[in-house]
């Protein structure tokens, strides 16, 4: 039986973002944000020769919503039109102080217009991402 689980680690709550957005080779701010970054780890059980095998991967979504201000209107004609988005956020480290991170390639997952909510699920590629944001801010 091919089973998935999702759990939730950890929820990091970042200050002073700024989402852009990439078309024909400029890299534009889209908006002014406080996202939140959440960590999951992602369990899936596969069929396998003797039994079953447990596959876990960690990924992260970024949630952004409420007090985001736009620099311009959103519609299904921009979002189809734009090549990619990337986030700049400060993070608290455990020590009290923040840190200036840098997301790029961020691809976006679902957009709520009525709620003007923003989520954004990462790539398998982008684990190292995880690892590090494990590490340093929880």
């Amino acid at each position: 039986m091919n089973e998935k689980r999702q759990c939730l680690i950890n929820t990091l709550r970042g200050e002073r973002g700024e989402l852009y957005f990439r078309k024909g080779g400029r890299r534009v701010r889209l908006a002014s944000c406080s996202p939140k970054i959440e960590i999951w780890q992602e369990e899936t059980s596969a069929p396998c020769i003797g039994g079953e095998t447990l596959i876990r991967r960690l990924f992260f979504s970024v949630v952004i919503c409420g007090d985001t201000i736009l620099t311009r209107d959103v519609d299904e004609a921009f979002i189809r039109s734009v090549e990619g988005f990337d986030l700049n956020v400060e993070l608290q480290r455990t020590d009290g102080n923040y840190k200036l991170v840098k997301i790029t390639d961020l691809p976006l997952h679902e957009y709520d217009a009525t709620a003007n909510r923003w989520t954004f699920v990462t790539n398998a590629y982008q684990s190292a991402n995880v690892k590090h944001l494990l590490e340093e801010f929880t």
